[in-house]
């Protein structure tokens, strides 16, 4: 992963366990800093490639982030991606709300590093991302509306926008 993951996307601080015969837990339990988990949903944004480079074949980003099992009534699975179709979105749901969502139809990736079992991101995403992200010049109704939650959040929302429009002029 090093080498062909980590290297071409720059990625140079992680942590990833590994058991006691020094085998990296290829299933769970890589530690990655926001920029670098937003990298990755780049990565899978762009079906496999960074920089013009394919760094992941093109047919795993599509069968990976593709349903294989229905979880519940609005979850579905695919290969270690956890598919929403009420959002539109696949994720990597980490330990204590670590989150990459990436919402292909919006253009969009988006991070959570909440460190707390009482944060729910897809309220938030549903909520406040798309609703802002569909409306960039209605920001601030959705911004006043958010008073309950931080400030940190709220200029989440503002920076999803503005990464947008960066990418798409």
């Amino acid at each position: 992963a090093e080498e062909n993951l980590f290297a071409p996307l720059g990625i140079t601080e992680y942590y990833w366990s590994r058991d006691p015969q020094g085998n990296v837990n290829g299933g769970s339990s890589l530690q990655l800093r926001a920029r670098d988990m937003a990298k990755f949903g780049f990565l899978y944004l762009h079906n496999g490639t960074w920089d013009g480079e394919q760094i992941v074949s093109a047919s795993w980003v599509a069968a990976s982030s593709a349903s294989h099992a229905t979880v519940d009534s609005v979850t579905e699975y695919g290969y270690q991606w956890w598919i929403h179709p009420n959002i539109g979105a696949f994720a990597a749901h980490g330990h204590m709300n670590q989150h990459i969502y990436i919402i292909p139809d919006q253009d969009m990736v988006v991070v959570f590093t909440a460190r707390s079992s009482e944060f729910n991101p897809m309220h938030l995403i549903e909520d406040y991302i798309l609703p802002a992200a569909q409306y960039p010049s209605n920001l601030l109704p959705l911004i006043l509306g958010v008073t309950a939650i931080s400030a940190a959040v709220v200029l989440g929302v503002v920076a999803v926008v503005l990464i947008r429009r960066r990418h798409t002029k």
